[in-house]
């Protein structure tokens, strides 16, 4: 129903009543829409295509009028200027620390069209700034001031493979659920993501808004790729007639290496040797997992 309304709100739904359905009529809202905005046409709404939608209607909300204050003769006096508006959260996900100049991993749709980002270090909100992106492979690099996060590890020498287990931190619905990373667990189901995209490892662990820029790790705690994308659930009931489940990506470690290398970011890689339980995992790595706030 949301997404009805915010397509309606920007007039790709005719006015009327918002019946909750995903059907014939929003699919075509969403071509409408992605075709205006220049977005690739699919159909489907996926994850940087709601960041995107969700911006654009905070973007055309007016700011609510200036409360009326009494003059010093008791009457109600009339507002001459309107004081800028507060910055708002926008949107959220995750980022982790990949060395120690204070710059951390994270998707490049968590940060798109930002006018500010801060990030949660250790429970302190600092400011940050974009400093390297890779818009087609969904990447970014936001640099604070240096921290005492510890940093994760990407992992070196053999590749992971499908049935691997792994595991997922990141922060998801951000201000509902609890205010630490939130730890998941799943396996590698295969080592492309759709139409055979080799970029992507394809995942069991569950994924939900916020999981974004999240790492995706293997039992050693090492980077093996950074969480991405969740398939449309809807889009793909309506397609074939049953509901996905446990169908998730990650950008694989190779592709975000590269993407590291070729901006001149530090970064450190270390073997898988060890087996460690994924609690250890997750307690471990939790203190280099931060939340990371979109301000308008």
């Amino acid at each position: 129903m949301a997404l009805q309304e915010a397509l309606q709100e920007l007039g790709f739904v005719p006015p009327g009543p918002i019946d909750g359905v995903y059907g014939r009529g929003t699919r075509a809202a969403i071509l409408a829409w992605q075709q205006a905005r220049g977005r690739p046409v699919t159909g489907f709404l996926g994850a940087p295509d709601a960041v995107a939608l969700q911006r654009e209607v905070a973007y055309t909300r007016p700011a609510p009028p200036e409360p009326r204050r009494p003059d010093q003769s008791g009457r109600e006096a009339t507002a001459t200027t309107t004081p800028s508006p507060k910055p708002e959260v926008a949107a959220s996900g995750t980022a982790f620390a990949i060395n120690t100049k204070g710059e951390f991993l994270t998707n490049y749709h968590v940060v798109e069209g930002c006018g500010s980002i801060r990030l949660r270090i250790a429970g302190a909100r600092r400011d940050g700034s974009v400093i390297a992106n890779d818009e087609r492979n969904d990447l970014a690099v936001v640099r604070t001031q240096p921290s005492s996060a510890p940093i994760l590890h990407f992992r070196e020498g053999k590749p992971i493979r499908p049935a691997d287990p792994i595991v997922v931190l990141g922060f998801p619905y951000a201000g509902l659920l609890a205010s630490t990373p939130q730890v998941t667990t799943g396996a590698i189901s295969a080592l492309a993501g759709m139409h055979d995209d080799t970029r992507y490892l394809q995942l069991t662990a569950p994924v939900q808004p916020g999981n974004s820029g999240g790492p995706l790790l293997d039992l050693s705690g090492n980077v093996v790729g950074i969480v991405s994308a969740r398939i449309n659930a809807l889009a793909v009931a309506e397609r074939t007639g049953t509901l996905p489940e446990n169908i998730n990506f990650a950008i694989k470690s190779g592709i975000i290496r590269s993407f590291l290398e070729a901006n001149q970011i530090d970064y450190e890689a270390a073997q898988s040797s060890s087996r460690l339980e994924p609690a250890d995992i997750g307690e471990s790595a939790a203190k280099s997992v931060v939340l990371l706030e979109c301000y308008k």
